[in-house]
This record gives structure tokens, sequence and C-alpha cells, in this order.
């Protein structure tokens, strides 16, 4: 990551921190199990806002990869400038190979595996894009769930965005308060699969894994 990106990482970061202190009650389990090094953030999809609130909690700054912000001039200059991944790219093995460039660097990278928004306590379909960015980089996957009250979500009909015939929500949240749950690193073993059934397997799991600390998280730990 260059110097410039490091910066506007980090103080990017710390606005966010400021207007969790002020606006935003947040709570946070399982930092500790953070690892050091490169890996892969896995995260549930419930606002067009989750990269915002998804900043301050990293150990280090991070690729996004994003698909809808980069539908913009001005969104892609400032992805850009972050040194975000275009998950929107003609073919996704682009996107993979960059992710993993980035990884075998020693940089992390998140993404969400959903794809698009979910309702809040839900999952969706999980996309592949983890489990092969994992087979081609080999670091351990973060797996990080998300949930806020229904009450804090408003959807903005009018921004909505419409991308290979596929309606991308515009959800915004702007308070609190607000949960993030991490899991341990995990590092799959799928050896003598095929690389499709290591792929099945991998999605599989992570999306198993995912629901458990969502439900982790509206059992024992919803405070709100």
């Amino acid at each position: 990551m260059t110097n410039r990106s490091y910066i506007m990482h980090k103080l990017y970061a710390g606005g966010v921190r400021l207007y969790q202190r002020l606006f935003i009650e947040t709570k946070i389990w399982g930092r500790d199990k953070i690892p050091p090094g490169p890996k892969i953030y896995a995260v549930n999809h419930i606002s067009s806002h989750d990269g915002f609130w998804l900043a301050p909690l990293f150990t280090e700054p991070v690729h996004y990869i994003i698909g809808p912000g980069y539908q913009s001039w001005l969104g892609t200059k400032f992805l850009d400038a972050m040194e975000s991944i275009n998950a929107f790219v003609p073919d996704a093995r682009d996107m993979v190979d960059q992710a993993a460039d980035y990884l075998n660097k020693g940089e992390p990278v998140v993404i969400a595996p959903e794809g698009d928004i979910q309702e809040t306590f839900s999952l969706g379909r999980f996309m592949p894009g983890v489990a092969r960015i994992y087979m081609a980089s080999g670091v351990p996957i973060v797996p990080i769930a998300m949930l806020t009250p229904r009450r804090n979500l408003r959807e903005n009909v009018k921004k909505r965005q419409v991308i290979d015939g596929h309606v991308f929500r515009m959800v915004n949240l702007l308070r609190g308060p607000f949960c993030f749950n991490i899991g341990e690193a995990w590092s799959p073993g799928y050896e003598g699969l095929s690389e499709a059934k290591q792929v099945v397997r991998i999605t599989r799991e992570l999306r198993e894994r995912m629901e458990s600390l969502v439900e982790d998280m509206r059992i024992n730990k919803f405070w709100m």
C-alpha cells in the first residue's frame, strides 16, 4: 500500500471512530481473535455504509472489495485512491488475482460474500469469492458478523442502482447501537478434493460460521 493510501485509511478510520464516539453506541466482541499478518475479513452486509463502520474495527488498513461504489466517477476516484478492489470487473479472476496480490504482500482484504445487502439477523446466498481468494493466497479467513436493530435502517428507494439487471438497494445506517462479533481465524483444509468441491465446501462452512456468529449475538450478546 502506498504512503498516500495508508494515510488516507488512517484519517478515514479516525474520522469514523470520532463519529462513533459522538453519535453511535458500538459493541465489539472478539477483537483479540484477529491474527497478525495478512488475512481475509469476511463480513455480512446489512447497509450501504458497512465499509464506513468497519474501518475502525481493523487492526491495520485494508483493501475493500466493493461493487456498486465503483459505478460513479467520484466513487471510483476515491476508492482507487484507497486502493480498493472493484468487484464488478468483467472477469472475476482479475478481482481474485488483485486480492491475492495484496495478501501476498502482507496486506489484508475485506469482502462481503453475500454481495448484496440483506436483512439484519439474516444471511443471503454466499458467493464463491472468499473461497477463491483463500485458495489463491492461503491466508486465514476471519469471519465477522454485524448487527443493528431494524429500526436504525432506512432504505432510500430513489438511490437504488440497477447493474447487469440486478437491483442494488441503498440502505442508510447513521445511528446506533451497532454490534460486531468476530469469529476465530480459520484456514480451511480440504486437500484431496477437486478445486470446484473445495470452493463449495469452503463457501458452505464460511456461511455456517457466520450464521453461528449472528445467532450468538441474537441469543447471548444482544444488549439492545
